[in-house]
Formats: C-alpha cells, sequence, structure tokens
C-alpha cells in the first residue's frame, strides 16, 4: 500500500517572494489553563470562601446578627470577620479561625469552639455559657462581661485576655493559662475550678468569692492573711494554682 505524503509550502513561496514577517509553522493555540486551581495548589479548607445556611464564611465578611445555628464552620477562616450580634449557638466552630473577628454580643453557647483560634477576638458581652473552649487560643482578646458559665476552658490559652466583670460561675479553668489576664472584678470564682491554672501576674483585684463562714476552719492560710485573699485561695482548687506575681482580690501581690 502506498502511503501519501502531503508537504504544505507557505502561500509566500508561490509568488518569488515573502513579506519580512515570520510564519511560525510549528506554533499551536493552546488553551489558557495557568488561573485553574491545581490539586498542588488548591487553598486549604480554612482558607477557602463558602457559603453555609445561605451566607458567605471567608475571612473579612461581614455575618453581623446572622443566624447560624448549629451550623458547621469547623475547621474554617473567619478572621478579621463581623459576627457581632451573631447566633451561633450550638455551632460547630472546632478548630475555626476567628482571629481579630468580632464577635461582640454573639451567642455562643454550647458551640464546640474545641482549638478555635480566638487570638485578639473581641468577644465582649457574648454568651459562651456551657460552651467548650478547651485547648482553645484566646490570647489577648476582649471578654468584657462576657458569660463563660460552665464553660470548660482547660487548657485554653488567655494570655493577657481582658475579662474584667466576666461571669465564671460554674467554669473550668483547669490548667489554663492566664499569665498576665485581666480578670478585675470577675464573679462566680466560688464554683470555678482553678486546678493547676496559671495565673502568673494575672489581675484578680476584685474578683467575688462567695463563702460559708462556717467552713473557714478547714481552710489553709498564711497568717495573719485578709479573709477575701484567704477565702480566694481556698476555693475552686487554687491551691495549685500558680499566681506568681498577681494581683490578688484584695490588691496584694502574691510572693
Amino acid at each position: 500500500m502506498k502511503r501519501l505524503f502531503l508537504s504544505i509550502i507557505p502561500f509566500c513561496t508561490l509568488i518569488s517572494s515573502c513579506s519580512s514577517t515570520t510564519v511560525d509553522t510549528t506554533s499551536t493555540t493552546e488553551l489558557d489553563i495557568s488561573s485553574t486551581t491545581t490539586p498542588e495548589t488548591m487553598p486549604t479548607t480554612t482558607e477557602m470562601a463558602r457559603v453555609v445556611e445561605g451566607y458567605k464564611i471567608g475571612p473579612g465578611v461581614d455575618l453581623s446578627g446572622a443566624n447560624l445555628r448549629g451550623a458547621n464552620l469547623s475547621r474554617m477562616n473567619l478572621s478579621g470577620a463581623n459576627l457581632s450580634g451573631a447566633n451561633l449557638n450550638h455551632a460547630n466552630l472546632y478548630g475555626t479561625n476567628f482571629a481579630d473577628a468580632n464577635l461582640r454580643g454573639a451567642n455562643l453557647s454550647f458551640a464546640d469552639l474545641r482549638h478555635a483560634n480566638l487570638s485578639d477576638t473581641n468577644l465582649g458581652e457574648a454568651d459562651l455559657a456551657y460552651s467548650n473552649l478547651s485547648w482553645a487560643i484566646i490570647s489577648d482578646a476582649i471578654l468584657n462581661e462576657a458569660s463563660l458559665s460552665n464553660a470548660d476552658l482547660e487548657r485554653a490559652d488567655l494570655r493577657n485576655a481582658n475579662l474584667p466583670r466576666v461571669d465564671l460561675t460554674g467554669a473550668s479553668l483547669k490548667y489554663a493559662n492566664l499569665t498576665g489576664a485581666n480578670l478585675t472584678d470577675a464573679y462566680g470564682a466560688s464554683s470555678t475550678n482553678f486546678e493547676g491554672v496559671n495565673l502568673t501576674r494575672a489581675n484578680l483585684t476584685g474578683v467575688s468569692v462567695r463563702v460559708n463562714l462556717s467552713e473557714t476552719d478547714t481552710w489553709t492560710c498564711n497568717d495573719p492573711q485578709p479573709l477575701t485573699r484567704c477565702a480566694f485561695l481556698n476555693v475552686g482548687n487554687l491551691a495549685s494554682a500558680k499566681l506568681d506575681g498577681a494581683t490578688m482580690p484584695d490588691g496584694s501581690i502574691h510572693d
């Protein structure tokens, strides 16, 4: 069988001369896919903007007043977002990034916030009752007048957090790090679990403790010691707490 080979000759050679323009007969037209995301460059889940419950979820978004009750926002990136007054009751916020976000007045009760990043976050007047904040990063956050009633903050990082007038009723701060934290006028400390907590250089001025005076004879205090300071040291397992340089409820410095 004979094979037919066709040779394509540029038209200009048939008229004895060609223009100065060079024709590249080897070039081909290709589809530009440089903007297509490949598996190697695909952003992680926390970097991607997504739509949940009809709301766009991503860094810097405005979700003020949004109703995200029970929503699954686990490991998503909401850094710098505005969630003031949002309803996140019972939401799954495991490992979610809220760094620099505004959560003022938000409802985070019963939310799963384990391993969440809440550093530099505004949580003023937020409801965090019964939430799980164990291992969460809450350093340098604002929590003035927030409710941490019955919240689990075991091993949470609260270094330099601002917590004046916060409700600690029934909360667990077991092995949490509150180095340099401001707990001025916090209340509910009588029922707070302070076992192993680090309160180095923390400000505990005005922290209120409700005491049954009939039980004071069982306390261990360095005599003479003001009742307010002695009471504080004898509630919530504070005997195992680290209090070096902390300002105590009576204004004295713990040595």
